[in-house]
């Protein structure tokens, strides 16, 4: 969020505001006013909020890269940009910090990877609350605040997480054979983007199979009920974990593999 606004201090200032939320930086512009009695003086003051992602990194080409001293520095940096500056990469170095200005965020970029060390920077705005639904994309305007939701439209699991990174395991629309079903996404296994195809439950330390109810397409939410299988002709690798001694594997679905 970039804002300006023009205040009358008795001296010119830098200053920084710390909250529980996010941290507050205010610049002074070069432009200064000097009233006729020399007393007062007229400032302009940009100011952002940022908070810091650590352990993470954009990988998007910087429209800006420099050394500053501090983490301060490399925000100034990105208010000197008109609006163009959208987050930022800082990683410590023996002279200072590394400092990338990017013009992409966590909401319009597929590229934030972990990173030991580097510190992704996010501008605070409007899509910081996460206002829009879970199957819809915000996207940030830094010029007044505001935000657009946009509709995914995932095909996957994995486009939605893909298109949507910071996506949480739960419930989503995804458009399977041109209908919207519900269905279950794992974004934290393997970096997320999987789709749940069976739900099994084996309560008893027992060889003794289960049957599982074979459904299709229109089935999905029969999944939160147990021993239900998306289409039993089809072979799949499904990941499991056993509660009780939390030890996780995987299975096939067909007798002709070993289980692996």
């Amino acid at each position: 969020m970039f804002e300006k606004l023009n205040i009358i201090f008795p001296v010119s200032y830098l200053a920084i505001i710390f909250s529980s939320i996010a941290t507050l930086y205010c610049y002074q512009s070069s432009r200064v006013i000097h009233k006729p009695e020399g007393t007062k003086i007229s400032v302009n003051i940009s100011y952002i909020r940022v908070k810091y992602m650590t352990g993470h990194r954009m990988v998007d080409p910087p429209i800006k890269a420099l050394t500053t001293n501090d983490k301060e520095g490399c925000v100034k940096e990105c208010l000197l940009t008109s609006g163009k500056c959208q987050s930022m990469n800082l990683k410590l170095t023996l002279s200072g910090f590394d400092c990338e200005i990017l013009q992409t965020d966590i909401y319009t970029s597929n590229n934030l990877t972990a990173d030991v060390g580097s510190i992704h920077v996010v501008i605070v705005n409007g899509c910081s609350k996460d206002p829009c639904q879970r199957e819809e994309n915000c996207v940030p305007n830094y010029q007044d605040d505001s935000y657009a939701c946009v509709n995914i439209n995932a095909r996957t699991c994995k486009e939605m997480k893909d298109r949507k990174p910071l996506a949480t395991s739960g419930y989503y629309k995804i458009n399977l054979n041109g209908k919207m079903r519900d269905v279950y996404c794992d974004m934290d296994t393997d970096h997320g983007g999987w789709m749940m195809l069976a739900n099994y439950t084996n309560k008893f330390a027992s060889s003794t199979a289960t049957e599982m109810t074979i459904g299709d397409l229109d089935s999905f939410l029969q999944l939160q009920n147990g021993d239900f299988l998306l289409d039993g002709d089809t072979i799949f690798r499904k990941f499991i974990l056993k509660l009780q001694s939390q030890k996780s594997g995987f299975i096939v679905t067909s007798q002709t593999l070993e289980e692996q």
